[in-house]
């Protein structure tokens, strides 16, 4: 088993896991929050899960039969495999896992779509483009701006009610 206390910023690694700590992950405070929040409303198994990850610093070990299909098909999906073959963090792995358990047939799809990574090619928006730009279409773009806002508003509220809380309660 690998550890990973030594990529993860300063953690008291003796204490109960608090929501917060999962903040010392990240640098972008965005990231920070909605992270935890996702834990937040993870299965209890799983934050459990996180809990000792972040406590121990080893790879979590954490297997789970998916099934899908009007067969009743099923396939085991691990922590392990997500981190050591498709190249996922710790905690990312324990995320997609309770993910999977909800939406099991999206979660074979963004499997296969793992395996096939595409590359992300930067794109430049030019002054030009900027001058195609219609006020419908910088309209439209504030109010998605706008309810992205109140979004994120709503995820710090709900932040700031278990930031203090164990994560394993």
């Amino acid at each position: 088993m690998v550890s990973w206390k030594n990529s993860v910023k300063a953690i008291n690694w003796n204490e109960e896991m608090k929501y917060k700590d999962i903040c010392d992950l990240f640098v972008d405070k965005t990231i920070k929050i909605r992270t935890a929040v996702r834990v937040s409303f993870c299965k209890p198994y799983v934050r459990k899960a996180v809990n000792e990850w972040l406590k121990s610093g080893i790879e979590p070990d954490l297997t789970v039969e998916l099934k899908f299909g009007r067969q009743e098909k099923s396939i085991e999906l691990s922590a392990q495999s997500l981190i050591h073959d498709y190249g996922l963090s710790p905690l990312d792995a324990l995320l997609f896992i309770d993910w999977a358990n909800r939406s099991p047939q999206d979660a074979l799809q963004a499997l296969q779509s793992l395996r096939h990574k595409s590359t992300f090619v930067p794109v430049s928006i030019t002054e030009e483009m900027w001058k195609q730009v219609t006020p419908e279409v910088m309209e439209e773009y504030r109010k998605l701006v706008s309810e992205d806002k109140l979004k994120q508003e709503r995820i710090e509220r709900r932040y700031n009610e278990i930031a203090n809380r164990e994560i394993d309660e």
